[in-house]
Order: structure tokens, then sequence, then C-alpha cells
């Protein structure tokens, strides 16, 4: 157990096998404490050994997350940290221009850690949510290294992720780079359906004149973006829906 200092969890499973096709190289199973409760799976990325795990299934949320880290911090004592990276949704705006396939990386700022729990809090008279409470920023060494990769040329960093993507998809067609061709905005009031008028998961049968409008980017890869993210017990779809 002491080979590992990393800790890596997830929320759904195809964010774990999306973590599982990265792998440079997969360890074996080792036997862990019958009072530990998670399913790992172990491996290299570069020179780092990680411990993975994920979150029951049907069983999300944020006091879940916390026992599945509590259980692997005492499994594995000599973690310097954890990660948690999954899918989430982007909230464009003329500051961000957020877009399918791209990286968010959490950043503190003055008031908070970098994660902020959109549904902990009070809600007032007024009718107003007030948040109450704020996480932790990350370790010393992740912010260190989000330094360096701020530094980083923007398009050289978005190519080598790029070609690490397709690299990804010779092991498993589902993860790719989508492209920008592929991504289409639509204005946050529209409602998803299809001619029938039930849910459509997908937007073959939207309405394109409710598409927002945005410019070609210069490269046709991953861009990054820094800052704070939203986590919670409740899972967005409402693009109107104040947080």
């Amino acid at each position: 157990m002491s080979d590992y200092y990393i800790g890596w969890i997830f929320s759904i499973p195809i964010e774990l096998a999306a973590a599982l096709a990265i792998l440079d190289e997969t360890h074996p199973q080792l036997k862990v404490p019958d009072s530990d409760i998670n399913v790992y799976k172990f491996g290299r990325i570069g020179r780092h050994n990680v411990a993975i795990s994920c979150l029951p299934e049907g069983r999300c949320g944020v006091t879940r997350a916390g026992f599945v880290a509590a259980h692997m911090g005492r499994t594995f004592p000599r973690l310097k940290f954890g990660l948690m990276v999954g899918v989430g949704g982007g909230v464009p705006s003329q500051d961000n221009d957020i877009r399918l396939g791209d990286l968010v990386i959490s950043q503190p700022t003055d008031v908070s850690g970098g994660v902020v729990q959109y549904d902990l809090g009070k809600a007032m008279q007024s009718g107003e949510f007030l948040r109450t409470g704020s996480l932790n920023a990350p370790p010393a060494t992740l912010l260190s290294a989000v330094a360096f990769i701020k530094a980083e040329d923007q398009a050289k960093l978005g190519k080598e992720i790029s070609d690490t993507a397709q690299e990804i998809e010779e092991k498993d067609p589902r993860f790719h780079y989508p492209g920008q061709d592929t991504d289409r905005l639509f204005r946050p009031d529209y409602n998803h359906v299809d001619s029938k008028g039930r849910q459509s998961d997908t937007c073959k049968s939207c309405d394109a004149s409710t598409m927002v409008p945005r410019s070609e980017r210069e490269y046709d890869h991953p861009y990054m973006h820094y800052g704070i993210i939203a986590s919670g017990n409740q899972v967005m779809k409402n693009g109107v829906k104040e947080i």
C-alpha cells in the first residue's frame, strides 16, 4: 500500500472507464482491509502510481464521495493527495468560452478554495439562497503544477492533450476529442425535446434556430480553463436555474 501516493475517485462508471484507458501500466490487485468497503484498481501514469476507486452505482453525492475518500485515506496512509476528475457541465460566458471537450481545472480565489458546494447553505426569508462554508484549497504541490501548466503555450499543450486522446481512442473508441464541429450551444431556456415532445438524449432533433452563434476557434483541440468549480448533491440540467 505504501507505493501509492495519489488517490483518484470517480462518480460514475464511464469516468472510471476513461481513467483505466489512460493508464500507462496496470498493476495487480492488492488485498485491502476488510473494513474498507471500496473497490480499487491500481496502475501507473507517467511516474505516478495511482489507486483508483469509484462511488457505488446509484450512490452519488458529496457525502458518499466523502466516505470513499475516508476509506481510501485509511487504507493508503502515504497518500499525498486525492483527485476527483469527471464529466461536468460548462457555463460559457464572455470571459469563459467553454466548449465541448475542454478541460476545467479548479483554482482557488481570495474567497474560495476552488470548489463551491452550491446546495449547502440557508434559504432566507427573502427567497435568496445564502451559500455557507467552503472547501479547502488544493495542496501546494498541485497549485505549483497548475502554475507550470498555465505557463505552457496553450496551443502546444492542447495539441499534446489531443494526441493523447487519439491514443486512448485506440484502446476505447468511446473516448475521443469530439472537435468543435460537433459542439452546438443552445439558449439556456431552450427545452431539448424531440418532435414528439419527449426529452431528447441528443440534439439531432433540436431546433437549430435556438442555437447561440459562436466564432470558430483558432485551434481544433481542447482548451483549458481555470477557476471555480460548482459541486453538490443535485445534478444540474436546468440552464436557467441560478445557483
